[in-house]
């Protein structure tokens, strides 16, 4: 009987110590095998502020308008902080907030944490990626939680590292990944581009990517409904508010801003705001939605966005500037009302132009050069658009006027030569004191 003991132990043993083989050799390939990302960076700011030993005073949590939006060196300077964290992460899921928040506030105990909310976070399934970049950030024991709890039978393949990035098994693709990290390792993890965006600030991604006023590209937006909101997604709000809670953490509802284009376009977007608004009254929390700053216009330009969805790096300095003004008042016991408008037909009243235009161009199969253009385009409901359309053929400096100014948005043209052209659409208004929009097409 004790051999037979034995050999069964000892038969187990080798298959323990085969399991943890296989998963050393796929945590070392996985590392050889992927890129450098943002959460590289982000792991090893966590790990120094663990090394010193101190808490974080503010840790900010949510999606891409996070990591965008929040600078945690101004919080510092103006409410008078030693260490605010931005964990913000690409489409982050809110099972992956979760999880990334109960993560930080094991290693970090922070003071107070802001999570992000957006209009269709609780109306989305989280798609595998965005769990994934979640993952990499987490310490083991969150990361194996998150896995059980999160990902499904057939999603599970994707937490071998060796798997995931399979692509990338090729001695010249490992060499340029090893290449990367210790660049950045002898850099002192200091990525500073002049042109390109980069990890500036504990989390914050800087970028310098800008549009012209009335040139961020409009798009169809789905629609908010609390009807759609689904359950495992507000399941794992409250459990962040709950988490928080529990550990004597303040902590509030924050919207990121985004373009003035995205909040014309987006369908019910008041009653998204209200949803999140009742929510945080329910909790007694809370609740700062940055898209409705007062004066947005003047002082959030669309020189201020990377894209149709996020402020650049120097938007993202005037919205943290904002936010610790905001901050600053509400904790000496002032209304801090004022800052924000009551509702979206309030802001509207202070846009004074057209925010966005689009062409839909389809050339005639039947007829060289001939072209069917649609166009539309976002404004107040009491502002009625016209449209220009110009035209630069190739090796050209300047437009040719093809249809002056008219409110016809439905168009049939004949030109003389497409080739290497480039369409030019214009929407403005009767007022003419009301600012343009317009975009560019290569033909």
């Amino acid at each position: 009987m004790r051999i037979f003991k034995n050999k069964f132990f000892r038969r187990i043993l080798a298959v323990l110590l085969l399991l943890v083989f296989l998963i050393l050799l796929d945590t070392w390939m996985g590392d050889l095998l992927s890129p450098v990302t943002y959460a590289f960076c982000f792991n090893h700011d966590v790990q120094q502020i663990e090394k010193t030993g101190k808490n974080a005073d503010i840790v900010f949590v949510g999606a891409s308008r996070v990591y965008r939006t929040f600078v945690p060196q101004i919080l510092e300077e103006k409410l008078g902080v030693d260490c605010v964290v931005n964990a913000g992460s690409s489409a982050q899921p809110i099972c992956g907030t979760y999880y990334q928040l109960k993560d930080l506030i094991e290693r970090l105990h922070p003071r107070r944490v802001f999570l992000g909310v957006t209009w269709d976070q609780a109306i989305t399934n989280a798609d595998l990626q965005e769990k994934l970049i979640v993952l990499d950030r987490l310490s083991l024991r969150n990361r194996l939680l998150m896995a059980v709890n999160c990902f499904s039978i057939e999603e599970m393949r994707y937490l071998s590292g060796t798997y995931r990035f399979k692509d990338n098994f090729t001695l010249e693709k490992i060499k340029s990944n090893i290449d990367s990290k210790n660049n950045l390792i002898s850099n002192g993890f200091n990525s500073f581009s002049k042109k390109d965006e980069y990890y500036a600030d504990t989390g914050f991604v800087y970028s310098y990517a800008t549009f012209d006023q009335g040139n961020i590209p409009l798009k169809k937006m789905g629609g908010f409904s609390a009807e759609k909101t689904k359950d495992s997604n507000m399941h794992y709000l409250d459990a962040c508010i709950e988490l928080c809670q529990q550990n004597n953490i303040e902590v509030s509802l924050v919207v990121g801003v985004t373009s003035m284009m995205r909040l014309y376009m987006i369908g019910n977007y008041q009653d998204a705001v209200d949803f999140y608004s009742s929510y945080a009254q329910n909790h007694s929390i809370p609740f700062y939605n940055l898209n409705y700053l007062v004066g947005r216009e003047e002082f959030l330009p669309d020189s201020c966005m990377h894209d149709s969805n996020h402020v650049n790096g120097e938007g993202a300095h005037i919205v943290t500037e904002k936010l610790a003004e905001i901050l600053n008042q509400s904790a000496e016991g002032k209304d801090i009302s004022g800052f924000f408008y009551e509702n979206l037909d309030e802001l509207k009243k202070d846009v004074h132009r057209i925010v966005a235009v689009k062409a839909d161009i389809t050339a005639d199969p039947d007829s060289e050069n001939h072209l069917f253009i649609t166009i539309s385009s976002a404004q107040n409901d009491d502002v009625e658009p016209v449209y220009r359309v110009l035209l630069r053929r190739s090796g050209e400096d300047g437009f040719d006027v093809l249809r002056d100014w008219s409110p016809q948005a439905q168009l049939d043209l004949q030109l003389a030569d497409t080739e290497g052209a480039t369409l030019r659409i214009e929407a403005a208004s009767a007022d003419e004191t009301y600012g343009h929009a317009f975009q560019e097409y290569d033909l």
